[in-house]
């Protein structure tokens, strides 16, 4: 429709600018070169030479790339400006104006967060802890990250996980961004992790840790599918009424040889986020000395849901120096998924009335010949 307007109503030396809001969109969204494919752009100078046009990457509700579209604009309308017509360079604005609005009508209930706000993203002490927790925000699916900085001394890197956080290990990341302007978008669930890949940076506190769960005002997505389909199990309390927390030398070990835990059971850890944790690891000699330097995982949120996926021996521990030792760990043995019990298919017991059961009894008596 934009375009046959382009065509039907736009003078030969339009300058058409589009702005992709593509930041703003869950999952990922075209680039700009495909935008331009889509809308067959191509064509508008293949028409016409004098028409030029152009796609500007954008992020229409932080600012980003707002500037340089009009930039652009502006040069173009300039070139032709002894030619161009009042109704020619309201319809070029009328235009970018009409597009961007449609993005942004699609994606209104998407936030956008300057990570830091004036401070942007550098180095200080615990300044993205208190940045995070601030105003109670609330981080949902489809919301984005604005990091600012300077890109010749400083980046982002997206990392896996609390240990590699914790300790400011950029070695294997998930996303690195170097722009100074980087705008990324939540697209799943659960804990994000970001640090500056200089160290020392990070250590000072340039970190950011956030929890993204789903917009409760939206709909839930189905669940993501998966190659292995567990049973649905039972789910267990760590440590009962207790929780997880330092009670007795024994006292997990007690807990734990009391139940027979199987493949598609849960574990459920509750405790003081402030003062302890969950690691899982992966051997026995880490868990009699306490090792918590290799986890297979790590959890901090005070209330953390372990699903056992695979049977053998699993082995949980707390980070927390002295409280390891002093019994806060847990070994679970965790048997296959059981086998369904197959029975023989013996006829099935036929329930008769009492007055069929005396005619039957009846039958069982053959009569006497008379003689």
């Amino acid at each position: 429709m934009v375009m046959d307007e382009i065509e039907g109503n736009a003078p030969d030396n339009a300058a058409v600018l589009v702005y992709s809001n593509i930041h703003l969109v869950p999952g990922g969204a075209m680039s700009a070169s495909e935008i331009s494919n889509k809308l067959d752009l191509a064509s508008l100078r293949q028409r016409n030479w004098q028409r030029n046009w152009h796609v500007q990457s954008s992020c229409t509700l932080c600012g980003y790339g707002i500037h340089e579209g009009f930039d652009w604009l502006s040069k173009n309308t300039a070139r032709i400006r002894h030619t161009m017509a009042p109704r020619t360079r309201i319809l070029s604005f009328v235009f970018v104006m009409m597009m961007s609005l449609a993005v942004l009508s699609g994606y209104s209930s998407a936030k956008i967060y300057k990570v830091g706000d004036s401070e942007g993203w550098t180095a200080k002490d615990d300044v993205y802890y208190a940045w995070a927790e601030k105003d109670y925000k609330e981080f949902h699916v489809g919301d984005s990250l604005v990091f600012q900085y300077d890109p010749s001394i400083n980046d982002v890197a997206q990392v896996s996980g609390a240990l590699e956080y914790e300790l400011c290990d950029y070695s294997s990341p998930k996303a690195v961004y170097n722009t100074g302007h980087d705008v990324v978008t939540l697209t799943e669930p659960g804990f994000h992790y970001f640090i500056t890949s200089n160290q020392a940076q990070c250590v000072l506190g340039q970190k950011l840790e956030v929890l993204v769960t789903h917009d409760p005002s939206g709909p839930v997505p189905p669940p993501t599918p998966s190659s292995k389909i567990l049973p649905v199990g039972k789910t267990y309390k760590v440590g009962d009424s207790e929780g997880w927390k330092v009670y007795d030398s024994d006292f997990y070990n007690k807990w734990s040889e009391e139940k027979q835990f199987y493949v598609g059971d849960s574990l459920i850890f509750e405790y003081a986020n402030e003062v302890n944790d969950v690691y899982e690891i992966s051997g026995d000699l880490e868990f009699m000395t306490c090792d918590p330097t290799s986890p297979v995982a790590v959890y901090k949120t005070g209330h953390d849901l372990v699903k056992l996926t695979e049977p053998g021996v699993h082995y949980f521990i707390t980070s927390e120096s002295g409280s390891c030792e002093a019994g806060l760990k847990l070994r679970v043995v965790v048997g296959p998924v059981p086998k369904a019990v197959s029975y023989p298919n013996f006829p099935k017991k036929v329930d008769l009335s009492a007055m069929e059961r005396l005619s039957n009894w009846l039958k069982t008596f053959k009569p006497q010949p008379h003689h």
